[in-house]
């Protein structure tokens, strides 16, 4: 079987199974195979793939055609230009978390002077760790070290790839990777808290697609009966930790963000800005505590 004909053979199935763009689905799919890159299978359509690159890529194939995301089935996805461990039991990062990462560390450098020459950073629930090492990284791209990361989250099978990640690019960093369900002591005094909570109202939503109702973990999308259970806590809780100082960077669903708004300030924190995706959608904020609420 030639690589065209392995092509049209995936693309015919996925299409099948309303795969939106399948020839690219099948292209990427191929390109798991490391002779197959995309460059490679548009100049060399007539190469012919062995007995087991044949069935390797019928299996990714019905993986893919039975729903199961793409970033499973090749066990990584791309956050600011690294490659992140990913897999079943953990939450698949998306790129408005990226644009958002992106928005908040833009904050950071702009205030160079509050954060210089090192901070403390908190990412809470955080899944494959992407927040929180990104964060941490590219930091210290711009001259400014971490003194502490603490990694935390309530799903062994997240903490799993989060440590994965930190010892695949990270493994000089101060890194402490903790199950917590939120919070955890002792606390640290954090410059920095990141979280991407679970906001879905599952058993209302209906917008939530297949592919991530039945295969990314619930733990990681349940945001209780309005979606917003997470925020209450969290705010709840960070009023007595964090100084006014701390920068706090939230994300929340599109159509969350004045609720969100209203639940930190009701808690005593400022609300300094609101970003919204490239579709124009709002979808994270920034905090910092009140000066006048800090010691209620």
């Amino acid at each position: 079987m030639t690589v065209r004909e392995a092509l049209a053979a995936a693309a015919d199935l996925l299409r099948k199974t309303c795969i939106d763009e399948p020839l690219r689905e099948a292209r990427l799919l191929l390109s798991l195979q490391p002779r197959f890159t995309l460059t490679y299978q548009l100049g060399h359509p007539n190469e012919a793939l062995s007995r087991e690159e044949v069935r390797l890529f019928d299996v990714q194939t019905t993986r893919r055609a039975a729903g199961e995301p793409f970033a499973y089935i090749a066990g990584s996805v791309t956050f600011f230009g690294r490659s992140f461990a990913v897999g079943p039991g953990v939450l698949i990062p998306r790129p408005e978390t990226e644009q958002l990462t992106k928005w908040w560390l833009d904050t950071v450098l702009a205030e160079r002077d509050r954060f210089s020459p090192a901070v403390s950073i908190v990412d809470l629930c955080t899944g494959s760790g992407v927040i929180g090492l990104t964060a941490a990284l590219e930091l210290a791209r711009q001259g400014i070290r971490t003194a502490s990361l603490y990694l935390s989250d309530i799903s062994p099978d997240a903490l799993a790839y989060a440590e994965q990640n930190r010892h695949a690019l990270a493994p000089g960093l101060p890194v402490t990777i903790l199950r917590s369900d939120l919070f955890f002591e002792p606390w640290p005094e954090a410059d920095l808290v990141f979280c991407n909570p679970p906001y879905i109202d599952i058993a209302n939503d209906e917008a939530l697609s297949p592919d991530v109702s039945r295969y990314e973990p619930a733990a990681a999308l349940d945001g209780g009966p309005d979606g917003l259970s997470f925020y209450r806590r969290l705010a709840a809780g960070l009023v007595m930790r964090v100084e006014p100082r701390t920068l706090i960077g939230v994300e929340h669903g599109y159509r969350q963000a004045a609720a969100v708004r209203q639940i930190f300030t009701d808690a005593g924190f400022d609300a300094e800005a609101v970003m919204s995706d490239y579709s124009g959608c709002e979808r994270g904020q920034r905090f910092r505590l009140n000066r006048s609420d800090k010691g209620k």
